[in-house]
């Protein structure tokens, strides 16, 4: 008889488990790509280094943390209030940038994937608490 395969997501808890790391992943990565090549990485994306590197990497220790606390907050306390309000910063910041300044394909595209983390997380944690209440309400 054959084994039925497991499923990665069976549950909101579990996608919610899966965006929080992989925005986890995605923040430290880019945190450790702007300390070691910050000049490289910036202009992959069209930007120029206006300031010292010491700036740059120091956004790149920032990220790194982000990273860190968008994970920590999810394994300890099942919360998800600092992805969201980094994300929907990011996503404010980087919106604006792309409007009062000369666009760049990095500003869209960050600002872009920084708004949809912020909206799948945001919906994933308000249907979550939603089945939450009507599984604890009496009946």
């Amino acid at each position: 008889m054959t084994q039925k395969p497991r499923l990665l997501i069976r549950s909101r808890s579990d996608l919610m488990r899966i965006v929080v790391v992989l925005a986890a992943g995605h923040s430290i990565i880019l945190g450790v790509l702007l300390i070691a090549s910050p000049h490289w990485l910036l202009g992959l994306w069209g930007w120029r280094a206006l300031c010292d590197t010491f700036f740059l990497q120091q956004v790149g220790i920032f990220h790194i943390l982000l990273g860190v606390f968008y994970y920590w907050e999810w394994q300890t306390r099942s919360g998800v209030f600092v992805l969201l309000l980094a994300k929907t910063s990011a996503f404010i910041f980087l919106v604006l940038q792309t409007i009062f300044r000369e666009p760049q394909l990095g500003a869209m595209f960050a600002g872009a994937f920084d708004g949809a983390i912020a909206a799948i997380i945001w919906w994933l944690h308000r249907t979550e608490a939603q089945v939450s209440r009507k599984a604890a309400s009496p009946r």
